[in-house]
């Protein structure tokens, strides 16, 4: 239920002190941040890395889950397969593999139903159920269903409404998600691709345009209809301007004899330094076929590939992420950009049509929205790539590092 490798973990409470679990001896307990006295002595297996208002943490021993106070006293006993935290005075447990709700003193006040696969907390008198694969039901405390036809994806709601789906095929690009009230009716007639609700009766809703991951984001009011941002029409010239150099450097790759040729290509696309190479790399990438594995310089993702016209080699690193995972970080992540005067010379007179710093810190759509600017026209990027060519392709050795990502 809980990955136990993490120690030290800050809790979450309502007041400014703060606590954390701690590990001792393969064992854990909670102690006192700014004391580093002992609250609750490692002796259990697992201890939540979460505090609740009412001080129970959660904790496992022996296989099974249950509740202790701040004395370390056991407040729900530590006999279930898993339990979840209280809210609106009932928490999820499960026995025998099926979900049912406990009140706070341990009365099981919904029997756990053999038909429900997975459970949400209470939040406004309500709770979501899943029953088989796609089928999501809301319940009252009793357990009784409150909608008659199942959603395709529900959640909790909140100040009356709620963000479900009753689509039952895939709409176009993933905008499938609507607005409900507690009669299970939809206030919006048109759906989105993400929805979350900010509070006041404030939702944020973002619509999806194309498969391309042009978007539109917008804040509507409940009763009062939906103001766009128009910050998101930075975000589509951005993504028009990357589909257009896109475009424009495989038409003249297409005519080409070979990529080995362009002296210019080669060096752009093996460059360390981002510029567009993330962009243009794997267009380049397609013209080339694998030979063979080869680890250098301690790197055991390396492959040789070569040319399809003239044979050069090409040394290519696969970069993965430290689970070992493919590393998908590459042009499809949106970048911070800024602006320079059109013919701006960057780095040894190379220009840059959209330019890359590396992804930001920290997902925040709003960041992304800020600078989408370019450096130079994509015109004179192609005509710098193309613009010098050897008489004939370059048939000794280059090796140079092509660190591709993965689609």
């Amino acid at each position: 239920m809980h990955s136990q490798s993490v120690a030290n973990n800050r809790m979450r409470h309502t007041t400014k002190q703060t606590y954390s679990q701690y590990r001792k001896d393969g064992k854990f307990g909670i102690s006192d941040d700014l004391t580093q006295q002992i609250i609750i002595p490692a002796e259990y297996d697992f201890t939540s890395p979460e505090i609740y208002d009412d001080k129970l943490v959660q904790v496992q021993k022996n296989g099974k889950y249950g509740f202790v106070d701040f004395n370390n006293k056991i407040v729900i006993p530590i006999e279930y397969e898993s339990v979840r935290e209280f809210k609106d005075g009932l928490a999820p447990i499960r026995i025998d593999g099926f979900w049912g709700y406990i009140d706070n003193n341990n009365k099981i006040t919904i029997q756990p139903h053999k038909d429900w696969k997975w459970v949400t907390l209470f939040n406004n008198d309500s709770a979501v159920v899943r029953i088989n694969d796609n089928d999501y039901y809301y319940i009252d405390r009793e357990g009784n269903y409150k909608n008659k036809e199942p959603f395709t994806s529900a959640g909790c709601f909140k100040d009356g409404f709620a963000v479900a789906s009753r689509e039952n095929e895939p709409l176009p690009f993933n905008n499938e998600l609507s607005i409900i009230n507690s009669d299970f009716k939809t206030i919006l007639d048109d759906k989105f691709n993400q929805i979350e609700y900010l509070g006041e009766f404030i939702f944020k809703v973002v619509k999806r345009l194309d498969k391309s991951g042009r978007t539109k984001t917008g804040i509507y009011e409940v009763g009062k209809g939906i103001i766009w941002r128009k910050e998101t029409d930075k975000l589509n010239i951005w993504l028009d301007k990357i589909e257009n150099l896109q475009s424009q450097f495989k038409t003249r790759l297409d005519k080409a004899d070979c990529l080995c040729q362009f002296p210019r290509i080669v060096d752009y696309i093996t460059r360390r330094a981002h510029y567009d190479r993330d962009i243009l790399r794997n267009i380049a990438f397609e013209r080339l076929r694998f030979t063979e594995k080869k680890e250098l310089d301690s790197y055991e993702n390396d492959s040789i590939y070569k040319c399809d016209k003239c044979n050069s080699e090409y040394l290519v690193m696969t970069r993965t992420n430290p689970r070992g995972e493919p590393d998908t970080a590459g042009f499809r992540q949106i970048k911070d950009c800024c602006e320079t005067k059109v013919g701006a010379d960057i780095k040894k007179e190379v220009p840059v049509a959209i330019i890359h710093y590396g992804p930001l810190g920290k997902y925040d759509g709003d960041l992304h929205l800020q600078k989408f600017m370019y450096y130079d026209t994509i015109d004179n990027l192609i005509k710098y790539l193309f613009e010098k060519k050897s008489e004939k392709a370059v048939k000794t050795t280059i090796l140079k590092r092509i660190f591709r990502n993965n689609d």
